[in-house]
């Protein structure tokens, strides 16, 4: 569980234990509703502003070729091109943008050591049977 740093408000807060201005540690407690959509994205593009950093998250769409079609499928992307839909777009307040791009990275880096990991056991495996 992850705690943050709260500050009471000076105005309107009834609720607050604390004296106007003080600080406390309280439990951030994340929740996904059970029906929060996923999507699947396929591209991101990253857009900084002066205040905020904007992710746009994409899904590639390829079009529909019938069988008839399929011949000249080639000729038809190339005609058509492909449709890049905007699924989600999350903006993040620029002092926090640096812990996301933290944990993509940490996680990138553990994805990218099991491929590693997943390519030397399939070497190891092909060379024995060589042997």
């Amino acid at each position: 569980m992850e705690k943050t740093k709260a500050k009471s408000s000076t105005a309107g807060d009834k609720t607050s234990k604390t004296q106007p201005g003080q600080e406390a540690i309280v439990n951030i407690n994340f929740r996904v509703p059970s029906k929060m959509p996923s999507v699947y994205a396929t591209h991101c593009f990253v857009q900084e502003t002066p205040d905020e950093v904007v992710i746009s998250f994409f899904e590639l769409s390829h079009p529909i070729i019938l069988p008839e079609q399929e011949a000249s499928a080639l000729e038809i992307l190339k005609e058509r091109g492909v449709v890049a839909e905007c699924i989600s777009r999350v903006v993040v307040a620029k002092h926090k943008f640096p812990q996301f791009a933290q944990a993509f990275t940490e996680t990138s880096e553990r994805i990218v050591e099991g491929f590693k990991q997943l390519e030397k056991n399939a070497n190891n495996k092909s060379n024995n049977k060589k042997s």
